[in-house]
């Protein structure tokens, strides 16, 4: 991980932004997301991005409103992605 994104991450959670599971900002969710897991990300156009990494869940954004809390280990980690566009990626 690249040192802008761990210094990012040491900020988020010292300022108390980040939680580590799902379920602590949303209450029974069909799948628990927490910090680590490997995911894929589905986007809008249902393309799929596999082998992607939860950085971090956000608990205070402007972008929560509209379902965007999971940071992902992607070229944009700063921008938070919509729960439900996520999946559990299973061992191949």
């Amino acid at each position: 991980m690249e040192i802008k994104v761990r210094e990012w991450l040491r900020k988020g959670n010292e300022a108390g932004h980040f939680v580590q599971r799902l379920s602590d900002i949303v209450p029974n969710p069909k799948i628990d997301f927490k910090v680590g897991d490997k995911v894929v990300f589905t986007n809008d156009f249902g393309v799929s991005f596999t082998d992607l990494t939860i950085i971090a869940i956000g608990k205070h954004n402007d972008l929560w409103k509209y379902g965007h809390c999971i940071y992902l280990d992607k070229e944009s980690y700063w921008f938070p992605v919509k729960y439900e566009s996520l999946s559990i990626q299973y061992e191949r």
